[in-house]
């Protein structure tokens, strides 16, 4: 009976061990494994300006129209002859 007494302490034992209160902080070692996954930061002044060489500029451009305008033009006329045939 006593080996039996034995192996159930040692048994509750184990399982005390087992389930016990952990020493270990879990929140600092998950922020700790955070911490040491190394992010990408992106430069965002070489960002802006590639965004800002993107976009075309407007350049100013002379642009000539031909417009045909009507204007009387007086003329003098010294005189004026008559055919007679024409009748």
């Amino acid at each position: 009976m006593k080996c039996l007494t034995f192996i159930s302490v040692a048994g509750l034992a184990l399982i005390l061990v087992a389930c016990g209160i952990s020493t270990e902080d879990i929140d600092a070692t998950v922020e700790a494994r955070i911490a040491s996954i190394p992010t990408p930061t992106p430069d965002i002044d070489a960002t802006v300006e590639a965004i800002i060489e993107s976009i075309p500029t407007p350049t100013p451009q002379i642009v000539v129209k031909e417009v045909i305008v009507e204007v009387p033009v007086e003329i003098e006329v010294e005189s004026i002859v008559v055919d007679d045939e024409i009748e």
